[in-house]
């Protein structure tokens, strides 16, 4: 981190001055608010608004983010997939160490990586959520419809309804996607 630049003939630095001129506005803008409306003057609210995004601005110019700085800083320690990893594994094991041990007996398990992996294959492919709520969606019409049925012409149901309702919808359901990616220009 690069130290601190002290502004020629003033001891405070370029943050501090601004973080000083910021706060000097702010108590000029609220005392211009707490004014009647008869007393203030729209020119002068309006030239104190140009002066105002004129120092916001010098500022931006003037002082890098910190903010970003600091982002980048993380993200540069992650870069590599090897650091990746160990930064993952690290997490998960101060994770799991608050853990009751049954929980972290299961997380272990379902976060080991031949699991992750067919979870994620799983999660793209098959099992997609545009599919899934159409299936839902085609269950409970269908079977509202069906029971409103037998209850007219008195059948009883077989309980397969539900579940065949929703593979039907599931499979249109993917279908939809599988459509809606082909014609997607992303």
């Amino acid at each position: 981190m690069s130290t601190p630049e002290i502004i020629p003939g003033n001891h405070e630095t370029k943050t501090e001055s601004l973080e000083h001129a910021a706060k000097a506005r702010m108590e000029e803008l609220q005392r211009h608010e707490q004014l009647p409306r008869t007393e203030r003057n729209p020119a002068d609210a309006q030239e104190a608004l140009q002066n105002a995004r004129r120092e916001a601005l010098a500022a931006r110019e003037v002082l890098p983010n910190h903010h970003e700085k600091k982002e980048n800083a993380e993200r540069q320690i992650t870069d590599t997939p090897t650091q990746r990893r160990e930064a993952y594994q690290k997490t998960m094991q101060s994770i799991q160490q608050q853990m009751p041990p049954a929980q972290r007996t299961f997380s272990r398990f379902i976060h080991s990586p031949k699991i992750e992996q067919a979870s994620e294959v799983i999660g793209s492919t098959v099992v997609r959520p545009n599919s899934i709520l159409l299936g839902a969606l085609c269950a409970f019409l269908a079977v509202l419809g069906l029971y409103a049925l037998a209850k007219r012409m008195g059948f009883a149901l077989s309980g397969f309804e539900t579940i065949g309702a929703f593979i039907i919808g599931w499979a249109i359901g993917l279908v939809v996607d599988g459509l809606r990616g082909l014609f997607r220009k992303d």
